[in-house]
């Protein structure tokens, strides 16, 4: 989890289940903004592939959004 200058929270982790759309594979990515003011979801995006992705770590910095984690599909688009 992480925060912004205006105090709108940033957490990422990992989900078997169908977030923001439909699911992709094992386990899927998910990265969730939060209002800071009320908590009231800002955006959520999920990333995977049909084999499982699983979020580490998460960093804001400078209006950039890094996520730290592993993925077991050898060919993952954006290596």
């Amino acid at each position: 989890m992480d925060v912004d200058e205006f105090d709108d929270v940033y957490i990422s982790g990992h989900t078997t289940e169908a977030f923001f759309g439909s699911k992709l594979g094992g386990n899927d990515i998910i990265l969730i903004k939060l209002s800071g003011v009320d908590g009231s979801l800002i955006f959520g995006s999920r990333l995977g592939t049909n084999f499982n992705e699983e979020a580490k770590s998460i960093k804001y910095s400078n209006g950039m959004i890094f996520i730290g984690g592993i993925t077991f599909n050898f060919s993952f688009p954006f290596c």
